[in-house]
């Protein structure tokens, strides 16, 4: 349950809720993780499969796409950069890059009509993303 004052309430019962820090719960439930390991896993990380190789082309398709999604903002084209969203998302559920599938589905929500001031944020949150997995894909790698 969280705890607040009965409403309406003033100005400082208001800066005193949004002062509390929040609850390790919440912040987890908030960020979603980065890769869903158990995605790599099935295409053959702990076995010699594929995974490696899966994860070289994602992250080549991933930079093409995004790449092709700031040239479409730069053209208003919203339908192509949801076309690119899409399709990336569609990989990211596949590899478990979870992180970045939320991304492009808020992506493609944004799309038609174009949403300059939504989308520029939303491209360089996806290329942090894309890096974050990379990261974490470079580090699950590493281990097997």
């Amino acid at each position: 349950m969280i705890d607040e004052p009965a409403r309406p309430f003033g100005l400082d019962q208001l800066e005193a809720i949004l002062d509390r820090p929040l609850s390790p719960g919440l912040v987890r439930a908030s960020c979603p993780p980065v890769v869903d390991p158990s995605c790599l896993r099935n295409l053959g990380l702990d076995g010699g499969g594929p995974a490696r190789e899966i994860v070289e082309i994602f992250g080549t398709d991933a930079a093409l796409r995004l790449a092709a999604m700031r040239a479409a903002l730069g053209r208003d084209a919203g339908q192509d950069i949801a076309d690119a969203a899409h399709a990336l998302r569609g990989g990211s559920a596949m590899i478990g890059a979870t992180r970045v599938e939320r991304i492009c589905a808020e992506i493609e929500r944004n799309c038609v009509p174009v949403n300059p001031p939504v989308l520029g944020p939303l491209l360089d949150r996806l290329d942090e993303a894309l890096a974050e997995t990379a990261a974490a894909f470079g580090a699950m790698l590493a281990e097997h």
